[in-house]
């Protein structure tokens, strides 16, 4: 009997981690829907593109467009609702949205000191991702 109450506990216990989890990842959505990353990315990455585009001429705009098309933005993405999880709650993460949407800049720059480094470090190593991705396919076209 102690065991079945035991187990019962355990699932209970288990499923209410689930559903924090789930609530605290869609917190992290919703914040990097309102700070617009995944649109810009694309903006980054589309003015990377137009640095190499300027210096090799000779690759037609179809041959960029395919370049464009096959960054994985997903990995970064990926990368920063992680460094999100693991260091706000959701109540941090509802004052972050909070803040964010009431225009004031400043406090949610102050309010992201504490992931300032895991943020840029991930958008460096995302960065240097993309470079390579992009000369290896100059590269491979110009052979």
């Amino acid at each position: 009997m102690n065991k079945k109450i035991i187990g019962f506990i355990l699932i209970i216990f288990n499923l209410s981690l689930m559903n924090a989890q789930d609530l605290k990842s869609s917190k992290v959505d919703e914040l990097l829907q309102v700070t617009q990353v995944r649109e810009t990315i694309p903006l980054m990455i589309n003015s990377l593109v137009a640095k190499f585009k300027g210096q090799n001429t000779k690759i037609p705009d179809a041959y960029w467009e395919e370049i464009k098309g096959s960054i994985d933005y997903d990995s970064f993405i990926n990368k920063t609702k992680k460094i999100y999880t693991d260091n706000y709650t959701i109540k941090e993460l509802d004052e972050l949205i909070a803040v964010y949407k009431s225009g004031d800049i400043e406090t949610y720059k102050q309010k992201n000191e504490r992931i300032n480094s895991q943020v840029y470090q991930a958008g460096n190593e995302f960065g240097q991702i993309v470079v390579k991705q992009i000369a290896t396919k100059i590269k491979a076209y110009s052979n």
